[in-house]
């Protein structure tokens, strides 16, 4: 779902990853060649979880598609982020086969 705002920013929230119109812990944000992804787990003080990851990961991929020229990433308050959601880590969500999931370098 997108919406357009009178500054010419356009912003879209998205639950799964693979259809940019249903985010539910990540909003996306773009004006011009800005991309703004906001982590909104304020409850969890925007502690990242697998499906939140993946959503970070999906943002992060349309941000790399060619037209941001800046990416800035944020929490909504009352903290930027926690870390990782350590349910999340007792379940072995944040694993494959096992392993932890390598981190991917953005830049």
């Amino acid at each position: 779902m997108n919406s357009h705002s009178n500054n010419g920013a356009w912003s879209t929230s998205h639950a799964n990853p693979d259809d940019y119109g249903s985010f539910v812990a990540v909003h996306l944000t773009w004006s011009e060649s800005i991309c703004s992804i906001r982590i909104d787990r304020p409850e969890k003080r925007n502690a990242v979880d697998l499906a939140t990851l993946r959503e970070i990961e999906a943002a992060q991929a349309e941000a790399a598609s060619g037209r941001a020229r800046v990416v800035v990433l944020s929490g909504s308050p009352p903290a930027f982020c926690s870390g990782a959601d350590l349910g999340g880590v007792e379940l072995g969500e944040f694993t494959i086969n096992g392993c932890h999931i390598p981190a991917e370098k953005w830049i």
